[in-house]
Order: C-alpha cells, then sequence, then structure tokens
C-alpha cells in the first residue's frame, strides 16, 4: 500500500487499518483447544464479525483516499467496490 507520510488523514488512516487488523487476529476465545471459527460460541463469532466488518471499513477508506484524493492508479481501479463496502458499512456483500 501507498503511503504518502506528508498527508494526515492518510497517517490517520493506516493507522485506524493496522488498528483493526491487530484486534481481528488477536479475536480468538479461549477454549482450551483450536476449534474451527463455526464452532466458537455466538457472542465470539459476532464479535469477529464486528471486527471484520470493521476491518473491510478501514481499508476501503484508506483505498478510496488513495485513489480519490492522491490520484493513485493503483487503487482508482477499486473506487467503486470501495464505495460500495463503505456504504454498506463493512460488509462485502449486500
Amino acid at each position: 500500500m501507498a503511503v504518502y507520510p506528508d498527508c494526515e488523514k492518510c497517517r490517520q488512516l493506516k493507522d485506524e487499518l493496522n488498528e483493526s487488523q491487530k484486534a481481528l487476529m488477536s479475536c480468538r476465545p479461549d477454549v482450551g483447544s483450536y476449534k474451527s471459527i463455526s464452532r466458537w460460541p455466538k457472542p465470539w463469532r459476532e464479535q469477529r464479525d464486528r471486527l471484520e466488518n470493521a476491518n473491510n471499513l478501514a481499508r476501503a477508506k484508506y483505498e478510496v483516499h488513495l485513489g480519490g484524493d492522491h490520484q493513485d492508479p493503483s487503487y482508482q481501479q477499486e473506487l467503486g467496490r470501495n464505495a460500495l463496502i463503505i456504504l454498506r458499512g463493512g460488509r462485502l456483500t449486500p
């Protein structure tokens, strides 16, 4: 991902993206042994879904900023898709 060090909004969005990725990766119930996500307790699955949506939303906002404000050609192709993700609140599908 491109970074524009002099852009405050880039730094803020990138920090939000990093925090949401860290939260998603650290979300795991303490059940003693490995269990697939489908076998997690329901509150943990719901929490993971919320964290995943927050991560998708943070990534979409960052990529829209890069493609729109900075005219980065590698992100301009996905502006429509990322705008839909933002409108859906982080959900990838309707």
